[in-house]
């Protein structure tokens, strides 16, 4: 059961790693869609006196915020990682509390790979539908 976590874990983490060299997309729109997205996120950031830029784009968007969203689990992973591990080495042998610790980490590796798996995926496939599209 380890080395097939470990195998799904090295293997989407290569995926991203080639992956990220490119920003993330997410083309799934026509471009009247698109279009009308960017002109009313001009009309939004005019009302609200920012000045506006020529790259305000839905790719741009959903873009940062797919990357926010796995910031923000990459952060709860490794907090509830150190947790964790704090709780093993604080067990002092007791067998309940090492099992639980064990447990705990098996729960946290399973959760990291079906995140990267998704994010690996959902990268792929909006690359993909982006090509049929257009």
């Amino acid at each position: 059961m380890k080395k097939i976590i470990f195998t799904i874990f090295t293997l989407a983490l290569l995926v991203i790693a080639f992956n990220a060299i490119q920003p993330v997309k997410a083309d799934l729109l026509t471009n009247e869609a698109k279009t009308r997205f960017t002109d009313e996120t001009r009309a939004v950031a005019i009302d609200a006196e920012y000045e506006v830029g020529a790259d305000v784009q839905l790719e741009t968007v959903i873009g940062q915020a797919i990357r926010l969203a796995l910031s923000v689990l990459g952060i709860i992973f490794i907090t509830l990682m150190f947790l964790t591990g704090n709780d093993w080495m604080q067990a002092a042998g007791n067998e309940e509390k090492v099992r639980l610790a064990k447990s705990r980490i098996q729960s946290l590796l399973i959760g990291l790979v079906v995140v990267l798996v998704a994010f690996a995926l959902s990268y792929g496939f909006s690359g993909l539908l982006g090509s049929l599209i257009k």
